[in-house]
């Protein structure tokens, strides 16, 4: 995800980009400073 658009504001968040799975604390981390949840992602 490069960004998630909301009505008033656009928010961005940086997903780093290897070829491994990325740990599901950089997971948690990244659902979080996009204001999303699992529930969402999924």
């Amino acid at each position: 995800m490069k960004y998630r658009k909301h009505e008033s504001f656009v928010l961005t968040v940086i997903v780093p980009a290897n070829k491994r799975d990325i740990p599901y604390g950089t997971f948690r981390s990244v659902l979080r400073q996009s204001k999303l949840n699992e529930e969402d992602f999924v």
